[in-house]
């Protein structure tokens, strides 16, 4: 979503390929066949300059070789996109991006992990100083301590990124996602926590209070820079939490995706359904 004209939107299908629309969902048209391939993993929409667009190929389900680009970039809202090499990666292969990011807070960052699709990072992590025109691969660890999951830039901590990974951490960056070194991470339960995505968050306008999430666990919080972190799950169904959205015009909104859609107060009280459809000015 253009996080300038929320009516605009790029959707990426892992068998069909990008669309876009630009009256909130209303009429939907194909964006960049036949350049772009069929199956793809993630779009990213860069906030200080929306007609910017990367989006993350993955190779075809059935194993047949994959022939284009590491990524796409686009400069007109998605209306045509061009190739992008991604320097000390093999030619023909797919990002397929467990995560991909512009930075809100320094101009011209991107940090993506390749990977398997969606919360599924291979040891690769993928950056770029020039919004998204190349590319240069790292591995930034041991295998324990990278696979990044998800990246967020904290706003107003320049050059902060938080990272979690696929192995149950919090990584921090102070340089723009050039090295990373552990955070504290919340103690997570059950019998193999370290082997579910994971995703962070902060709530903006105050990023002293921050978000975590975890396919094992559930939902944590920490209201001190994640120096602590309490687990919240008041309310919930089910940890196996797989994506959060904190709503920008409302940050004490928090809406936990676990199959379904489930809201969060700051103090963790769940909406109702009905408060819900109030909230959102559906009838649905």
């Amino acid at each position: 979503m253009d996080p300038s004209t929320p009516g605009y939107l790029i959707l990426t299908s892992a068998t069909h390929g990008a669309f876009r629309t630009t009256d909130g969902g209303s009429n939907w048209s194909r964006s960049a066949r036949p350049r772009c391939s069929t199956y793809l993993s993630q779009v990213a929409i860069d906030p200080g300059s929306p007609s910017r667009v990367l989006i993350s190929p993955c190779a075809p389900d059935d194993g047949s070789p994959y022939t284009g680009a590491h990524l796409y970039r686009s400069t007109d809202g998605g209306t045509s996109f061009s190739p992008v090499t991604v320097t000390a990666l093999a030619p023909g292969a797919a990002t397929c991006t467990a995560a991909l990011a512009f930075s809100s807070t320094s101009a011209g960052v991107v940090l993506g992990a390749q990977g398997f699709g969606p919360l599924q990072p291979s040891n690769l992590v993928l950056r770029s100083t020039d919004s998204g025109a190349t590319f240069a691969a790292s591995s930034p660890g041991p295998a324990p301590t990278a696979f990044m999951a998800s990246f967020n830039f904290v706003a107003g901590a320049p050059n902060e990124v938080l990272a979690a990974n696929a192995r149950g951490t919090i990584r921090r960056s102070v340089d723009d996602g050039v090295t990373f070194t552990a955070a504290p991470t919340p103690t997570l339960p059950g019998p193999s926590p370290a082997l579910e995505s994971q995703v962070v968050s902060t709530k903006p306008g105050d990023a002293s209070v921050r978000y975590f999430i975890s396919r094992g666990a559930g939902f944590f919080r920490s209201t001190d820079s994640g120096v602590t972190w309490t687990e919240s799950n008041l309310g919930n169904t089910s940890v196996n939490a797989r994506a959060i959205a904190v709503n920008p015009s409302t940050p004490s909104t928090i809406y936990v995706g676990q199959g379904g859609v489930r809201g969060h107060l700051d103090h963790l009280a769940v909406l109702s359904q009905q408060q819900r459809r109030r909230q959102l000015g559906s009838d649905r």
